[in-house]
């Protein structure tokens, strides 16, 4: 859910895509996270792995959104390290 509401509000936010394009990204994403499951069954992916996968899916497709995506990470990142 979290991976299709990130993908969501940023397609939101770059004005490019619908609801099912989303859902289409959301599952490509998936379907490559379910893929390095299998060839290595101790994969446990971290919250940035998921979002470099995301990334990359998203500036295949659309690339407005990857750098609305791209903005968002980077904001929360910062904000981050300054809660630290």
């Amino acid at each position: 859910k979290r991976i299709a509401r990130a993908i969501s509000l940023a397609m939101q936010a770059a004005k490019e895509g619908s609801e099912i394009d989303a859902k289409t990204v959301t599952e490509k994403v998936i379907k490559q996270l379910l893929d390095y499951k299998k060839q290595n069954f101790n994969f446990i992916p971290e919250v940035e792995a998921i979002q470099d996968i995301v990334e990359r899916t998203l500036m295949k497709t659309h690339p407005n959104t990857a750098k609305e995506y791209i903005l968002y990470r980077d904001q929360h990142a910062k904000e981050r390290s300054l809660q630290r």
